[in-house]
């Protein structure tokens, strides 16, 4: 069959293998493999120089053309895997372990290697623990950050609470610091792939007061004796209906606990006992301050206790 253009009687290969002249330019081919210095590059190929299959490099990421056009978008080039490259790289000219074609072969591969999110969690909190649950005082936005990671590149990437409070990223970020003072909420992570795949990923967020408990032979507390004595390892669950048990040495006995859970009855060792009950200001290690109800034994005792409220 006759071809037309410009016909050629030999290869086309330098003076010798020292040469620093190459026979061709990638960008300038029709189809075949290109590297890409920039996205804007990459989307301004010539439709007479595109060819459905042709692959590309852009900042480590590989892509196949699968469909032309005058102007050119990431919806034209399917991001590959690396697990499918990989195959690719293995099995061209082969069986592609039982696929037929190229096509066969990546879908089969994308289709089990969708775009997902590694992890959404939050970190950098002055004192956290308990995973999502953190002391009040914490909350002020600059002590608390979002990390997260996906398995390959996303496109557009945004963080939204449950009051509507939207915060667009740029692609590539990997950690937010929230711009103002956070509440109990959750935040959602939502996040789109060149392959017009969407996920999201929630991570719910809580504050709590601690409550306190242990001995003293004090017949009263102050701030700091107050911080002093154990946190009750429950205290995130905000609830007062914790069990305790205490070790007293001839010293008096002290459960200490926000006014917002209210008032209590005590069982000690099965039997209802009376506690002196107290007000206290207390204000945390982070300066937060609120009010605590001060429960503390009438007489001192001498003997371990297990107490219920």
């Amino acid at each position: 069959m006759q071809l037309s253009g410009t016909q050629i009687l030999s290869a086309v290969v330098p003076f010798d293998s020292r040469d620093k002249y190459p026979t061709h330019y990638d960008v300038y081919g029709n189809g075949g493999y290109v590297a890409f210095s920039s996205s804007g590059d990459m989307l301004s190929v010539p439709i007479g120089r595109q060819k459905i299959g042709m692959m590309a490099c852009l900042d480590n990421q590989l892509y196949i053309l699968q469909s032309k056009a005058d102007t050119l978008s990431f919806n034209n080039w399917l991001q590959l895997p690396v697990s499918g490259v990989e195959l690719v790289a293995e099995r061209v000219g082969f069986s592609y372990h039982g696929f037929n074609t190229v096509d066969s072969a990546l879908k089969h591969v994308l289709d089990n290697d969708k775009f997902d999110i590694e992890y959404f969690t939050i970190s950098g909190l002055r004192g956290g623990n308990y995973y999502e649950n953190f002391e009040y005082g914490t909350n002020d936005g600059s002590s608390i950050k979002f990390n997260w990671e996906y398995n390959r590149q996303e496109t557009g990437q945004y963080i939204k609470d449950n009051f509507n409070h939207t915060y667009t990223l740029g692609t590539g970020i990997r950690e937010f610091v929230y711009p103002s003072g956070l509440n109990d909420n959750i935040y959602t992570l939502y996040a789109s792939s060149y392959n017009n795949e969407n996920i999201s990923s929630g991570v719910q967020l809580n504050f709590y007061h601690k409550m306190f408990y242990g001995e003293s032979t004090k017949q009263s507390l102050t701030n700091s004796d107050v911080l002093a004595l154990s946190v009750h390892q429950d205290s995130y669950l905000d609830d007062k209906n914790l069990l305790f048990t205490l070790k007293p040495e001839n010293e008096y006995m002290y459960i200490c606990y926000p006014y917002a859970f209210g008032d209590s009855y005590f069982n000690v060792n099965g039997i209802d006992t009376d506690f002196i009950k107290s007000s206290l200001t207390v204000t945390n290690s982070f300066a937060f301050s609120t009010n605590y109800y001060v429960f503390r034994s009438i007489y001192k005792v001498n003997s371990q206790k297990d107490i219920k409220i």
